[in-house]
């Protein structure tokens, strides 16, 4: 896993799965937040987004998250945005050991974009 921006989503299928922004560098450093909104496997719709800012968490950058109203949040951390990524896609990454998976039905995505100043 390596140089992406991503919803995670995984945790305790008893009560739900997480849906929680993460990274990785193109090193291979990574990161994702504990904790955040979750999803019952109630077969419901939700709406979702997820958005980089790298200006954000004082030009550290930062990732959020939102389904359904509730946003979870995660700042990069100190030095990682300077490892570098080509973000040039978004990824939905589930739960990927121990056998465990979740079935996902995405459509209807639009999104934006701002080309960036070189740096």
């Amino acid at each position: 896993m390596k140089g992406l921006v991503a919803v995670l989503i995984e945790g305790p299928s008893r009560a739900g799965h997480y849906f929680r922004p993460a990274y990785a560098t193109t090193t291979g450093a990574w990161a994702a937040c504990d904790e955040g909104p979750l999803i019952r496997p109630d077969g419901s719709v939700h709406r979702w987004s997820i958005d980089y800012s790298p200006a954000g968490a004082g030009g550290r950058g930062r990732i959020a998250v939102r389904l359904d109203g509730e946003e979870a949040a995660l700042d990069l951390e100190p030095g990682h945005r300077g490892l570098g990524a080509r973000l040039d896609r978004f990824g939905l990454l589930t739960h990927f050991r121990d056998g465990h998976f979740v079935e996902i039905y995405v459509d209807d995505v639009s999104y934006t974009a701002e080309r960036g100043a070189p740096r």
